[in-house]
């Protein structure tokens, strides 16, 4: 499975991409600033895909993640 990690997720064109690549079957990892819309993305996504799951993770497990991610994507 191919990993990315995308900044910026919480609206726009990140979000857009994090919701094509979850849906495209990568394992997403998402950051943003506004926390609330992670939220309703997270959500959002449980709904569509039921059989996929989605946790939380800390800053600390991004970062970890980082070293086998085959793709990164910063949205300012």
């Amino acid at each position: 499975m191919k990993k990315v990690i995308v900044m910026g997720a919480s609206s726009g064109m990140g979000q857009a991409l994090a919701t094509l690549l979850y849906k495209d079957g990568w394992k997403v990892g998402v950051a943003a600033r506004r926390i609330e819309e992670m939220e309703q993305w997270k959500l959002a996504q449980q709904q569509l895909n039921p059989n996929r799951s989605l946790e939380k993770a800390s800053c600390h497990f991004l970062m970890t993640a980082i070293r086998k991610t085959a793709l990164y994507i910063l949205d300012p």
